[in-house]
């Protein structure tokens, strides 16, 4: 079984689609199945999802601020917006000092797990995948798990009250609009990948959970 296989499925973006229509689909997840240039080598290869997103979500934030101003609703306000901006992008400077203090117990956990998962792959009952079928079954998991994570991630923020002091920040806005979204409390990365450490010990590369976690 070769987990790493040479004929991949839509491992590029179609010719016809444009940097601008390719980016755009980013908001919406609409990716293909296996990375654009094969299997990332490293971590470092997976494409930063969120700055090629930025562009587009700013629009959504002045074509809304648009409609508020057309439509006579008090949607923005210069201070909470400056305010939910700088949040965000403080979150994202934090979040490149903790990558690799993330991506570690992931990688611990994933070589700890192998001997298992090598068992399970030579099991009769564990079904030849075509390399088509694998990028499908892999795109499938780290689009599910990350999501499921990301579920009880938000969950238990809510309902403990120690991560409810780091997560409050997003709820603090006094508007709810686009620019809401961008409020991150910087203390969130350091527990998040508590939340997705059991798709390391199934076997999703960590390659492709950087992947399905940027998206």
């Amino acid at each position: 079984f070769n987990p790493f296989p040479s004929g991949l499925l839509l491992t590029e973006s179609p010719a016809c689609m444009s940097t601008f229509v390719r980016d755009l689909g980013l908001l919406f997840y609409i990716v293909p199945i296996a990375p654009e240039s094969g299997n990332y080598a490293s971590a470092d290869d997976v494409p930063d999802y969120i700055s090629r997103a930025v562009p587009f979500f700013l629009l959504l934030i002045v074509l809304e601020c648009i409609y508020g101003w057309v439509r006579n609703y008090k949607l923005y306000s210069l201070k909470d917006t400056v305010m939910s901006i700088s949040l965000g992008i403080v979150q994202q400077l934090v979040g490149v000092w903790m990558k690799e203090a993330q991506i570690l117990p992931y990688l611990i956990i994933y070589d700890l797990f192998a001997p298992l998962r090598a068992l399970v792959l030579q099991s009769p009952y564990w079904p030849d995948l075509s390399g088509e079928q694998y990028q499908i079954l892999i795109f499938i998991v780290g689009f599910l798990g990350c999501d499921l994570g990301y579920y009880f991630l938000h969950r238990t923020a809510h309902e403990w009250q120690l991560l409810w002091s780091a997560h409050s920040v997003h709820h603090s806005g006094e508007r709810y609009n686009f620019a809401t979204a961008l409020r991150q409390g910087i203390f969130q990365s350091c527990y998040s990948w508590c939340f997705y450490i059991w798709l390391a010990a199934l076997g999703l590369p960590v390659t492709h959970f950087i992947r399905h976690n940027r998206l």
